[in-house]
Parts: C-alpha cells; structure tokens; sequence
C-alpha cells in the first residue's frame, strides 16, 4: 500500500493556464494562455532527455504533478512553475485513491535550445 501524502508534501507553487481562442478582425483564430488558479504541488521528475530535430536541440522532461483535490484541471491546460517559470503540458490528470484528497497529473515540458 502507497503511503498516504499529506499537505507537508506540497511545497511547489503553480499557475494552471487555460487555453482562451479568440478571433482577429479577419476572422482568423487566436490563441492565447490566461492564469487560471494558483495551488501547491508537489514536482517528481520521472524522465529528461535532448533530441536532436531539424539542426535543433530540444530537452524534454516528464513530470508527476501532484496537488490537492478538487482542482478543475484538464488536458486542454497547461502548467506553469512559479519559480522555474518552466510550463508543462497535462497529458492525464486522474484522481489518487489517497481518499479522493489528491490529483496526480502526467506532464511534459519541451523547452528549444539555441
């Protein structure tokens, strides 16, 4: 049996971001990312890797993503760490069996070396 996480655990500050389309005078569409909700999480790196695409560096991580529930979070969101500024994209938030008291969201962030 997992050991139950407790509020102790969460110690990361993060800023869900949802995705807001609008249109241009010319009727094209726009998107843009607005703050949402700010909570507190806790960030497990599972996996980071560099790739090599079209004479670009890109480095992507993975990441576990758990905070308190209810958080209305989707995979049409995204993440941001408060204090990386690094943003991460939700692949599955689904709900712990730690009492419906916590949600663990999968999560990736490329960032583009120069």
């Amino acid at each position: 049996m997992a050991k139950m996480k407790t509020a102790s655990h969460l110690t990361e500050f993060m800023t869900v971001l949802r995705r807001v389309e609008t249109q241009t005078e010319y009727h094209e569409p726009v998107v843009h990312w607005e703050e949402g909700d700010m909570f507190l999480a806790e960030v497990t790196v599972q996996s980071a890797a560099e790739r090599m695409r079209g004479e670009q560096v890109t480095a992507e991580k993975r990441a576990r993503i758990t905070a308190r529930y209810p958080l209305s979070i989707s995979a049409k969101d995204r993440i941001r760490h408060e204090a990386t500024g690094e943003v991460y994209e939700v692949h599955g938030p689904v709900a712990t069996s730690y009492r419906n008291r916590m949600i663990e969201m999968v999560c990736t962030s490329a960032e583009v070396m120069p």
